[in-house]
């Protein structure tokens, strides 16, 4: 009995162990199976990404191999103005353009410092610049698929949205310039991410906070998406304002703190908020109408893909309805305020420059709104075969652009370090390549570096005593030589003040604001 028993008893239990291993197995295989499988879809998507990147970056660079100055050069003036504040923080503890003398005329003192702390880690200012902007071009697609993902729970989805902004030929351009366009773009995504993140989760957090000030000291316009997004806070649940008033006025302490100081640091230098060169451009030159503003805009943003372009009043529609209106407002608000405030769209509008991958976002989701099965196939393709047209189109441009400044900006900027002394003050209009190459004291005579300047360069007053003030203007800083587009400034011309010493010609410009840069002994030193 006891034996029959025994065996029916090991039977039994070997039938449940079976039975237990069989649905624990198969149960394993239904919670890891996918898992697993996901996580190598997502890695394999994360190498093509990667993939993409590396190839986009070196094929954008490859192009200006053949120019007449590596890419190295960069293709804007403005980038040498941040080399030269960031080499001045590290040898002289001075922000500014010139040593000892502090300036507010940074529009992106984060920029500034990211290029000093690199020097300082040995990294010359030329490859520091460089490796920030494709590395945060990477960042900005991988913040970019992260909101698409959250937004729509699609994993493809998010990938072919990274795919479009890695291949954006002009958001290329600009975040090769060596300026801040891919730092601001990063930023504003991560900020917007992280907002909308913690609002889905009803909680409430200072993070987004923090990155929105980080995102105002790398670009002026940081200031306006914060604005925006702590408006969407307070009006987000109305009903609830009480408990949440402590988080909200913590979340705007939080970014008060950030950027009070630098505001300060220019109220102290110029009794303005903003930063002297945001001023110099609004009073000086480069201004348009709204209207006209308004409709450059909106053709930049469609030839940056005009695939996506139409469907971006849709995708603006999709972003509000899954209440990620945020993203909305910023890409209309944004260009209204713009026109009004600061309508310039210089230099292939390097000023909007870092909205391009949030057009990209919203034109793709307006495109799979619209459009499925095979219709959105057939576009989707079409909008990345347009991306890689652009990116060899804006690869040729950069190419050039380089070329042209290295043909004037550096040129004339040579000549100046080779035939002046060192102690020799050097006015000029375009501040950059000539302050950083000369190593000379520079008088900039367009108000980016001090505001001053612009009540004798905007006076209405009659040209004879315009150029009597800026003689003495000029005189008060011992100003031994001038370096300035006469077609600019045609009423400076004066032989009893003014000598020719050098001219610097380049027919093939395409980015300078003419092909003539004149330099001038000043004899008018008293």
């Amino acid at each position: 009995m006891w034996p029959n028993f025994s065996r029916r008893l090991i039977r039994l239990r070997r039938k449940s162990v079976e039975v237990l291993a069989s649905g624990y197995g198969s149960g394993l295989q239904r919670s890891f199976s996918c898992p697993d499988k996901l996580m190598s879809t997502t890695l394999r998507r994360f190498l093509v990404l990667v993939l993409i990147w590396i190839a986009s970056t070196v094929f954008f660079l490859g192009l200006g191999a053949d120019a007449q100055r590596p890419f190295i050069g960069f293709p804007l003036d403005d980038t040498w103005i941040h080399f030269s504040f960031a080499r001045n923080l590290v040898q002289y503890d001075s922000f500014g353009l010139n040593p000892f003398e502090p300036s507010s005329g940074s529009t992106s003192p984060l920029w500034v410092a990211l290029l000093a702390f690199l020097k300082i880690l040995g990294l010359p200012f030329e490859v520091s610049a460089l490796s920030m902007g494709i590395f945060f071009v990477f960042l900005t697609a991988l913040c970019v698929e992260k909101i698409v993902r959250l937004m729509t729970r699609e994993e493809r989805t998010g990938f072919y949205a990274a795919v479009l902004v890695l291949l954006s030929g002009r958001f290329l351009w600009g975040a090769l310039s060596g300026m801040e366009v891919a730092l601001f773009s990063f930023l504003a995504a991560l900020g917007i991410y992280l907002h909308q993140k913690f609002s889905q989760e009803g909680r409430m957090s200072v993070l987004p906070a923090l990155v929105f000030g980080l995102a105002s000291l790398a670009r002026p316009e940081g200031h306006l998406l914060f604005v925006l997004a702590f408006g969407e806070l307070c009006i987000r649940d109305l009903r609830r304002w009480k408990q949440l008033l402590p988080g909200t006025l913590l979340y705007g302490l939080t970014y008060a703190i950030m950027v009070i100081p630098y505001l300060l640091f220019s109220w102290i230098l110029t009794h303005r908020l903003f930063c002297s060169s945001y001023y110099s451009k609004m009073l000086f030159t480069w201004r348009m109408t709204a209207g006209p503003y308004l409709k450059e805009y909106i053709g930049f943003v469609f030839w940056d893909n005009p695939f996506l372009a139409p469907f971006l009043v849709s995708g603006l529609w999709e972003c509000v309805r899954r209440r990620w209106g945020l993203i909305s407002v910023w890409l209309v608000v944004f260009p209204l305020a713009a026109s009004h405030v600061s309508p310039i769209l210089i230099h292939h509008g390097r000023y909007i420059m870092p909205l391009v991958p949030f057009y990209s976002l919203v034109g793709f989701l307006g495109l799979r709104r619209i459009l499925h099965g095979n219709p959105f196939r057939v576009l989707l393709v079409l909008a990345i075969a347009w991306c890689l047209f652009s990116v060899g189109r804006w690869a040729g441009i950069y190419a050039a652009d380089s070329a042209s400044i290295y043909g004037q900006h550096y040129r004339a900027a040579l000549w100046l370090k080779e035939h002046t002394a060192p102690q020799d003050a050097i006015a000029t209009n375009d501040i950059g390549v000539i302050s950083y190459v000369s190593e000379r004291p520079i008088v900039d005579i367009c108000g980016i570096i001090k505001l001053n300047v612009l009540r004798v360069i905007c006076s209405p007053a009659p040209p004879e005593f315009r150029r009597h003030m800026l003689w003495r203007y000029l005189a008060a800083r011992h100003v031994k030589y001038l370096a300035y587009y006469p077609t600019w400034f045609p009423w400076i011309n004066d032989r009893k003040c003014l000598k020719k010493v050098c001219e610097v010609r380049y027919p093939a410009n395409t980015i300078a604001a003419s092909d003539t840069m004149e330099v001038y002994r000043v004899l008018c030193t008293n």
